[in-house]
């Protein structure tokens, strides 16, 4: 009897088995479910804050760093525009406040001096591209947007060359042509408005300027330097 009954649940489930395969159809599901190899996705996100064709200008400060004999502050003016969410161009230009550092002041104290150039300001063009936009949730209580940047940077920079510790001899100030990489983020607080921080850096090739008794005033060598800012400011979109 045991056997009977386990032959005619074997025989169900062999016609309910071939029944169903042939009911169902295997491209079906490989269309609704694996996509094309050679289609491609991207990710669709809604963008209450949008910066395609608008302009924007940004106002934004902050202290000068890992600068070997000068220490001080800086403040930069933005003028951009995106042609779309993802690439945009900007007009900068940055004021530098610099005076010597601890460094520099020790070195004079024991007769010596770093020579070197006090940046005081940078003008420029920024080609930038936008490639992070998300959200975040404030203590759960409010969803922030922001967004990603990167921009190359191209412009001049003019800096002041310090040379003498005895006489106090600055040369007049020199231009020199700057490039460099900034990486911004963007928080949003309304339409218009939104939270700007800048990390800068700029490389430049300066001259070193020969400041000993039987030289002063030459030119020593060209050294590449560096310059670095992390800005916090305000943008506000035109």
């Amino acid at each position: 009897m045991l056997k009977k009954g386990l032959f005619v649940i074997a025989s169900l489930v062999l016609v309910a088995g071939t029944s169903f395969a042939k009911e169902v159809n295997v491209e079906d599901l490989e269309k609704k479910y694996w996509a094309p190899k050679e289609q491609k996705y991207s990710v669709v996100q809604s963008r209450p804050f949008t910066k395609e064709k608008k302009f924007h200008l940004s106002v934004t400060g902050g202290p000068v760093m890992f600068e070997p004999a000068s220490k001080g502050y800086n403040a930069a003016v933005n003028l951009g525009y995106h042609f779309t969410e993802r690439f945009g161009v900007e007009l900068e230009y940055n004021h530098y406040m610099m005076e010597d550092n601890e460094v520099q002041v020790a070195i004079i104290d024991k007769n010596g001096f770093y020579n070197h150039g006090q940046a005081d300001a940078f003008y420029g063009a920024n080609f930038r591209l936008v490639p992070f936009y998300s959200k975040m949730s404030f203590f759960g209580r409010k969803i922030i947007y922001f967004d990603m940047s990167f921009a190359a940077q191209l412009g001049m920079l003019q800096y002041t060359p310090q040379f003498s510790a005895t006489s106090g001899v600055a040369e007049e100030t020199k231009t020199a042509i700057a490039f460099g990489l900034d990486i911004s983020q963007n928080y949003y607080l309304t339409k218009k408005f939104a939270v700007r921080v800048d990390f800068k850096t700029r490389f430049h090739n300066q001259e070193i300027i020969d400041g000993s008794t039987t030289g002063a005033g030459t030119k020593e060598k060209d050294e590449l330097r560096s310059l670095t800012n992390m800005n916090l400011g305000f943008t506000y979109f035109l």
